[in-house]
C-alpha cells in the first residue's frame, strides 16, 4: 500500500473515531444526567447505541483538529469555523475551502446523521520554508464578527506583527478581550479561538 492510499485509510479512521467517540461521550452523559423525558424511555435509549435524533441535537457540537509535525499539517474539520495559516511571507490564507453546504448559519455537526461522511481531511506537506509561522483557528462567531472575508484575513497577519514587534506571550495575554470586543462590536456570537506560533527565523514559539 502507498503513502497516500495509507494517509487516505487513516483520514477515514479518524472521521469514524471522531463521531464515535462523541457518541461515546453522549452516551455516558445521557445514563448520568437524562435528558428530561420519560425515564424509561431515557434507560433504554442509554443502553442503545443508536441515539434517536432529536436527543443528539442537544449534544450537537462542530469539531476543528489540527496537528502540525515537520513533515506536514494534519486537519479535521466537521461544520463551520476557520482555519486561517499566515506563511513565512507574511501572507494569510484559509488552509480549508469553505464547504458549501454551509451557509445562513446552518452547518454540519457531530449530530448530524453520517457525520463521518462530512468531516473534511486535509494534509499538506511540508516543503523547504511552506511552514507555517501562524495558524488561527477560531469558532465561525469571529469572521462572522467583520464586515469581509479579507479583514477577516487581516487578523491573522496582525498577530503575526504583533507577535514580531512584542511577544507571543504577550498577544496570547490579550486575546480574550480582543474576541469580546469583536463579538460585542460584530456577530455576538460567543467566540473560541486558538493560536499556533513558530518563527523558525529566531526558533521561538
Amino acid at each position: 500500500m502507498d503513502w497516500w492510499k495509507r494517509i487516505e485509510l487513516a483520514q477515514e479512521q479518524l472521521a469514524n473515531q471522531l463521531v464515535e467517540g462523541w457518541r461515546s461521550g453522549v452516551l455516558d452523559h445521557m445514563r448520568q444526567i437524562p435528558v428530561k423525558e420519560s425515564q424509561s424511555s431515557m434507560d433504554d435509549d442509554a443502553e442503545s447505541k443508536e441515539l434517536p435524533s432529536e436527543k443528539l441535537v442537544v449534544y450537537g457540537a462542530t469539531s476543528i483538529n489540527l496537528a502540525i509535525t515537520p513533515e506536514a499539517v494534519f486537519l479535521a474539520q466537521l461544520g463551520d469555523g476557520d482555519v486561517v495559516v499566515v506563511g513565512q511571507d507574511g501572507k494569510a490564507r484559509r488552509s480549508v475551502p469553505t464547504d458549501a453546504r454551509l451557509f445562513a448559519n446552518e452547518t454540519t455537526s457531530l449530530c448530524s446523521p453520517n457525520a463521518e461522511a462530512v468531516v473534511r481531511c486535509m494534509i499538506e506537506p511540508i516543503e523547504g520554508d511552506s511552514a507555517p509561522e501562524l495558524v488561527l483557528v477560531a469558532t465561525d462567531g469571529y469572521a462572522n464578527s467583520f464586515a469581509s472575508d479579507d479583514d477577516f484575513l487581516l487578523v491573522a497577519t496582525d498577530l503575526r506583527e504583533m507577535i514580531l514587534e512584542e511577544s507571543f506571550d504577550d498577544v496570547a495575554g490579550q486575546l480574550k478581550v480582543w474576541l469580546e470586543e469583536a463579538s460585542e462590536q460584530g456577530s455576538g456570537d460567543d467566540i473560541t479561538a486558538g493560536l499556533l506560533y513558530h518563527n523558525r527565523r529566531n526558533a521561538s514559539s
